[in-house]
């Protein structure tokens, strides 16, 4: 009856044993789990944070464009005006060239 008894809790310590390493192990797999997800939301942030840099920089180089297409329509306003008063000043000079010549 002893024996039995023995048997039963040495089964019985296995059993535990047997349990406390399913249980170890499905712990590990959670870990493994958490840590997987924790990379996935690191290069989720990563790349939000990359998206953001390059939004940044479309929006600056954007900006940056439209004051050069503004400085360029300047200057060639400029310099059309600069070409009309040289042609002004050179039919001027023409007038004066042949009324001088009469």
């Amino acid at each position: 009856e002893i024996k039995k008894g023995n048997d039963s809790i040495t089964q019985l310590l296995s059993n535990i044993t047997q349990l406390k390493e399913k249980i170890n192990t499905k712990n590990d797999v959670i870990k493994t789990q958490e840590d997987v997800i924790n990379n996935y939301k690191m290069e989720e942030a990563a790349s939000k944070e990359a998206y953001l840099s390059l939004k940044t920089d479309y929006m600056q180089s954007t900006r940056r464009e439209e004051i050069l297409t503004t400085d360029t329509n300047q200057l060639k306003k400029k310099l059309q005006e600069a070409i009309e008063k040289i042609e002004q000043q050179d039919n001027a000079l023409k007038y004066m060239h042949q009324t001088m010549d009469e």
